[in-house]
């Protein structure tokens, strides 16, 4: 008998069915796991986008989250997105994520440095995170 977790779509029986996609989660099936994941803090100067470049060597585009803060609060924000006066900010904070080829992403962080947005006071120091997954399909765990 084997064991695992189960958890089955409602009105779906977990007991009976073998349809991977009446499963909620079921750990008989590879799903992605986190290959490289990271934090640090940088510094956003006005009108100057900050870049971070991390390197995966997968050989692919792979799912990435990317996180940052506003340096007001340290609230996280998940990119791509923005912090700005609409959320209570003084000032606008953004960031986002591109893949600079199949083996770097490239991390972006930025402030609006033009009016009528409020700019930042100057340099602003930004906390952020990372986590790059492994495709399943791609790099198999099971072979």
């Amino acid at each position: 008998m084997a064991y695992g977790i189960k958890i089955a779509k409602p009105g779906t029986d977990v007991l009976e069915e073998t349809d991977p996609e009446s499963f909620l989660v079921h750990t008989g099936y590879n799903t992605l796991k986190i290959s490289q994941e990271g934090y640090g803090t940088t510094t956003v100067v006005t009108e100057v986008q900050t870049t971070i470049d991390i390197t995966h060597n997968l050989g692919y585009n792979p799912v990435v989250l990317f996180y940052f803060t506003h340096p007001e609060d340290s609230k996280w924000h998940q990119a791509p997105s923005r912090a700005d006066i609409n959320q209570g900010y003084s000032y606008y904070m953004g960031g986002g994520w591109v893949y600079k080829d199949t083996n770097t992403i490239t991390l972006k962080l930025n402030d609006s440095g033009s009016a009528p947005i409020p700019s930042p006071p100057g340099e602003v120091t930004v906390e952020y995170k990372y986590y790059i997954f492994i495709d399943p399909a791609t790099d198999s765990w099971y072979e």
